[in-house]
C-alpha cells in the first residue's frame, strides 16, 4: 500500500524494516525515532509510537509479532492525525483526530473534568460498538499515561493546560473528532483525488500526519495509509467538533445509476 502510494506522488514514512520475529533486528539499521505497526490490523492494536531506544524496539516488535505475526518498523513523524475522506473521487471532508482531553480550570481535578466532558451530548453512557463518541475513562491505562506526564486523576490542571489521557485517537477511548475540511492546503486534497481516480476507488478514507494541516503535505507530514475497505465515515458525517459534511448524501449522488439499478450491485 505505501509503494501504490508513493509511486503517485503521495509522501509516506521511510519504511525501515518488515520483521517476522525480535531476532532479525540485529540485521537492522533502526533510526530513532521510529514506530512499529503490525503488518495487518486496526484500531491501533498493537500500535507503539515514539520509540527512541533500542530496548524499547525490541519490545515492541516482540509484541506485534507474538499477536499479529509480522511487523513494521517505519520513521515516525511527528504531529497530528487526520482523515480524509473521498466519494467519486472527489473530496468529501477532512476531520482532525484528537485523543481524549481535558482543560484544566484550576479548580477540578482531571477525575471532575473527565466526569464534565462525559456529559457531553452523544457521549454520556454510550458505549456501542457502532457509534462515534464514547466516554473518556479512567482505567490502568491512561492513569500510567498521566503519570508519564506527571500528573494523576486528583492532580489539578491550571487553567487553560490541556492534559491528554491517551495517545490513542480511535472513538473507544473517547477521542474528538474535529472538522478540518477548511483548513486543509488545496494541494493535499488534489493529491488524495488523484490517487482515488487513478485506483477507481469510489470510497477512500487517508490517514494523514502533519504538524500544519494549511500547508501541503508534500512540505510537511505523510501519509499513514489509505482505507478502502469497511471505511467509518461517521467521524467526518458526525463529528463532535466544527461543521458536519453530509457523506452520505454524497454517497447517493456520487454512486452511478447503473450500479444502483444493477441486481448484483452489493448494498453500501
Amino acid at each position: 500500500q505505501k509503494s501504490f502510494l508513493a509511486e503517485a506522488g503521495l509522501p509516506v514514512p521511510c519504511l525501515q524494516g518488515v520483521l517476522s520475529d525480535a531476532g532479525q533486528l540485529q540485521n537492522l539499521d533502526a533510526v530513532f525515532p521510529c514506530v512499529v505497526k503490525p503488518c495487518v490490523g486496526s484500531y491501533s492494536r498493537g500500535v507503539v509510537t515514539h520509540i527512541n531506544s533500542a530496548g524499547k524496539l525490541r519490545r515492541a516488535v516482540e509484541l506485534a509479532t507474538e499477536q499479529f505475526g509480522r511487523a513494521l518498523v517505519e520513521h515516525h513523524v511527528g504531529g497530528v492525525h487526520y482523515r480524509v475522506l473521498c466519494v467519486g473521487g472527489r473530496f468529501a471532508g477532512c476531520v482532525e483526530r484528537r485523543p481524549p482531553q481535558v482543560v484544566g480550570d484550576g479548580v477540578r481535578t482531571i477525575s471532575e473534568l473527565v466526569e464534565q466532558r462525559n456529559l457531553e451530548p452523544g457521549r454520556e453512557g454510550n458505549d456501542s460498538l457502532g457509534t462515534l463518541l464514547h466516554p473518556i475513562r479512567i482505567d490502568s491505562a491512561s492513569t500510567a499515561f498521566l503519570g508519564l506526564q506527571g500528573c494523576a486523576p486528583h492532580t489539578v490542571p491550571p487553567a487553560g493546560a490541556a492534559v491528554r489521557l491517551s495517545r490513542l485517537i480511535t472513538g473507544r477511548v473517547g477521542a474528538d473528532f474535529i472538522d478540518a475540511s477548511e483548513r486543509i492546503h488545496p494541494e493535499t486534497v488534489a493529491l488524495c483525488e488523484g490517487f482515488a481516480l487513478r485506483h477507481r476507488l469510489f470510497m477512500a478514507g487517508f490517514d494523514l500526519i502533519t504538524s500544519r494541516i494549511e500547508a501541503s503535505v508534500r512540505e510537511v507530514g505523510a501519509f499513514n495509509e489509505v482505507n478502502v475497505r469497511e471505511i467509518d465515515i461517521t467521524c467526518i458525517e458526525h463529528c463532535n467538533v466544527g461543521r458536519r459534511r453530509p457523506v452520505s448524501r454524497y454517497i447517493w449522488e456520487r454512486v452511478a445509476f447503473d450500479d444502483i439499478a444493477a441486481p448484483s450491485c452489493p448494498p453500501y
